[in-house]
């Protein structure tokens, strides 16, 4: 039974897609309608913090195009391309 329920809140934690509404509530301990008050949500930010993605450095298109070739069958294939080419004739 206490795997059960260890599994359960593993799921909450990680797939709140999977949960109904009020079991979201409960689990995050706060009101639909009100939301937190000040306190909580200070209590809240400083042990969470702040709601942001993390931005991640834009990849050149130079390098997306380099790392195309570190796939050896690619490489094969431009190997054979460029065979075709020199003993195929017009």
């Amino acid at each position: 039974m206490q795997g059960v329920n260890i599994l359960n809140l593993q799921q909450v934690k990680t797939n709140w897609y999977f949960q109904t509404q009020k079991s979201v509530i409960e689990h995050l301990i706060t009101n639909p309608v009100t939301g937190l008050n000040n306190d909580k949500a200070t209590q809240r930010l400083a042990k969470y913090g702040e709601n942001k993605l993390e931005v991640k450095k834009r990849e050149h298109w130079h390098q997306i195009l380099a790392r195309q070739f570190i796939d050896v069958l690619i490489d094969i294939l431009i190997v054979a391309a460029a065979m075709l080419s020199l003993f195929v004739k017009p």
